[in-house]
């Protein structure tokens, strides 16, 4: 049977590696097309007006910091985790990658459109817009870190340890619309994590989970004709990065890492 073709929508970065050297296995990728970061200054006006500024001093202490402290001292243990989920972080090819400003611009559409896939992954971009996704008219899949609607957003195994929610701990393969993670789901799963496990390692163990279930679903539906499943919870919430106070009083009063 002859592999259909993909495009990856994605930001530079280990996950983005893990889902093309996952994708490869099942489909013909034709181009990973990287997204360049957003500026961190329009991201924090942004924030401003929706979180108010004192909320949004709070995340930006906690990201230059405790990220950037734990990253240093889990770095064996995210190459075991990738290890013991038989995952692959190779960086890829750069023949394969078109690198472009934003996912949203009117060239992204006229550029998937040309090679016609059959299906689009996307990974770690900006929203995608309403008018992208209205004009390329190929149905686009999404691993988001967390269980949808309950943990939409970011950092949602992070905020289902915090908020004592275990049984929440977990991954959404879904596809995409223009909201923030509301997109129809194609599957759901929950897993454990160890003590050895903090903030920068949680979302490495949920995003290989992902890959396992993507995987499971490519095999079960014949590649691309998915059947959508219902949401495990019907919550519905979006989160954000923690403040540093948030992240250090939960590691001091309750050991989350």
């Amino acid at each position: 049977m002859n592999k259909k073709n993909i495009i990856i929508l994605a930001t530079e970065g280990q996950t983005t590696n893990l889902l093309y050297n996952q994708l490869v296995k099942h489909y013909n990728v034709q181009k990973v097309i990287l997204e360049n970061n957003i500026s961190k200054k329009i991201i924090l006006k942004n924030r401003i007006k929706k979180l108010g500024i004192c909320k949004v001093i709070g995340q930006v202490l906690f990201m230059v910091t405790i990220p950037k402290i734990l990253n240093r001292t889990s770095k064996h243990r995210i190459k075991q985790i990738i290890q013991e989920a038989n995952q692959n972080d190779k960086p890829i090819s750069t023949k394969t990658i078109v690198n472009v400003n934003s996912i949203n611009d009117d060239s992204i559409s006229q550029l998937i459109n040309q090679m016609s896939p059959d299906l689009i992954f996307v990974n770690g971009t900006r929203i995608i817009s309403k008018k992208i996704i209205e004009s390329i008219n190929v149905k686009m899949i999404n691993i988001h870190v967390g269980i949808t609607p309950k943990y939409r957003g970011v950092h949602g195994g992070y905020w289902a340890i915090y908020n004592d929610d275990l049984e929440n701990f977990g991954t959404t393969v879904h596809y995409i619309d223009s909201g923030i993670d509301t997109g129809s789901i194609i599957a759901q799963a929950t897993t454990k994590i160890s003590n050895k496990d903090n903030f920068v390692t949680y979302p490495i163990i949920q995003y290989c989970l992902g890959l396992k279930i993507l995987s499971n679903e490519i095999i079960k539906s014949n590649l691309d004709n998915f059947l959508l499943k219902k949401p495990e919870v019907s919550e519905s919430k979006l989160h954000y990065h923690p403040t540093i106070i948030q992240y250090l009083s939960k590691r001091i009063l309750n050991s989350i890492k």
